[in-house]
């Protein structure tokens, strides 16, 4: 059952960012460069982030700041025309996407090692702590067996649903990088820092207090931390609703209409 709970938690983390991609540029008929454009906004924050030599919380906030940072050069260079709520949150969606499928890269990869280890007699854990300590057989001692055999049995003996609960963060993830990033155009639409730096401290918020609730009271608190931001950008997209709705394809023309007459001028 538990391999039937990580298969399905593989499938949604690759599966869901390309679904809500495909329904935005079917539904809103959007482009799909906004999505790569957040998805490059990630991983250069992600590429840079790894260069920086801190940990912990500190590395939370370079995070935060390094991410929603570069999704403000992205649209200020990379992604100029993106002027509307709607396209922002195709946007946010292409950066919360992108994580969720690196999650699944690693939850694969994972996967796919410790299938050799479940239930695997001492042969097969000797050969693997050889090569992963790039040592001979015979000079495996009996602890590096046990560590083996513990990680396989820590892995393998969770429940099966856990994968599933586990994805709870990271599919809020997706919610709340779609609010971040309107909220991050705001800033560049109206030439105010100060809506980027709300972005920055909300970013990291929503990062540091589900991991110290889980630290402090388990994966209940964790559970309710990590839903309570997702329904807090849910909240902020209901309220912009409207003004999402008003922005179809008539409108949107008549905007760049006016854009380019402006331009002329």
């Amino acid at each position: 059952m538990l391999t039937i709970g990580l298969v399905l938690q593989i499938i949604i983390l690759f599966a869901l960012p390309i679904i809500v991609g495909l329904w935005l540029n079917r539904r809103w008929r959007i482009s799909w460069m906004p999505f790569l454009g957040g998805a490059l906004a990630f991983v250069v924050s992600w590429v840079i982030v790894s260069l920086i030599p801190f940990g912990g919380a500190l590395n939370l906030v370079v995070a935060s700041i390094v991410q929603m940072g570069a999704l403000y050069l992205i649209y200020r260079f990379q992604l100029k025309t993106v002027r509307t709520e709607r396209e922002a949150i195709m946007v946010g969606v292409g950066l919360g996407g992108i994580e969720l499928i690196l999650l699944g890269v690693i939850a694969l990869f994972t996967l796919v090692q410790m299938l050799p280890l479940d239930g695997a007699p001492d042969e097969i854990l000797i050969d693997l702590a050889a090569r992963i300590e790039r040592i001979e057989a015979d000079e495996v001692t009996p602890s590096q067996i046990d560590d083996l055999r513990e990680l396989s049995d820590e892995y393998w003996r969770r429940p099966w649903y856990e994968p599933l609960v586990q994805l709870v963060q990271p599919l809020t993830v997706l919610v709340i990088q779609a609010a971040l990033s309107v909220i991050v155009l705001g800033a560049v639409k109206q030439n105010d820092l100060r809506p980027l730096f709300g972005a920055m401290a909300l970013h990291y918020l929503s990062r540091v207090l589900p991991a110290y609730g889980a630290a402090r009271g388990g994966v209940g608190v964790w559970l309710v931390l990590s839903l309570a931001f997702g329904v807090l950008a849910a909240w902020f997209l209901a309220r912009l609703w409207p003004t999402i709705q008003d922005q179809n394809e008539v409108a949107l023309e008549q905007r760049r209409k006016i854009e380019r007459q402006a331009g002329k001028a």
